[in-house]
């Protein structure tokens, strides 16, 4: 469970629990083929606002230094995140497009 979350996570109208779900889609992203992950990161591009995929980014970094995102993506935190396969944008963007109507 995670004990604080990133201010830009209310900012764009979330919660606790929308957050633990991005943390947890991490992991989810890892088991998915790097293709699968573009067709998301294709269909974020084209459906979410240029302001809401920036502050997908912003939100990505602030992750990246986050101990507790690691720990419950199960990821490790030494190495820092998986270089160029997107897993933290990734889970982000899948988490907006599956709930951009609610």
């Amino acid at each position: 469970m995670l004990t604080s979350i990133p201010k830009l996570v209310a900012d764009l109208g979330m919660n606790t629990q929308d957050y633990e779900k991005i943390v947890k889609n991490i992991k989810r992203m890892s088991l998915i083929s790097l293709k699968a992950r573009q067709r998301i990161l294709d269909r974020a591009n084209l459906e979410l606002s240029s302001e809401l995929l920036s502050s997908a980014n912003s939100l990505r970094e602030q992750m990246a230094y986050d101990g507790q995102v690691y720990k419950i993506a199960k990821l490790s935190y030494a190495q820092g995140p998986p270089k160029g396969e997107g897993l933290f944008i990734t889970a982000i963007t899948d988490y907006l497009l599956r709930n951009k109507n609610s």
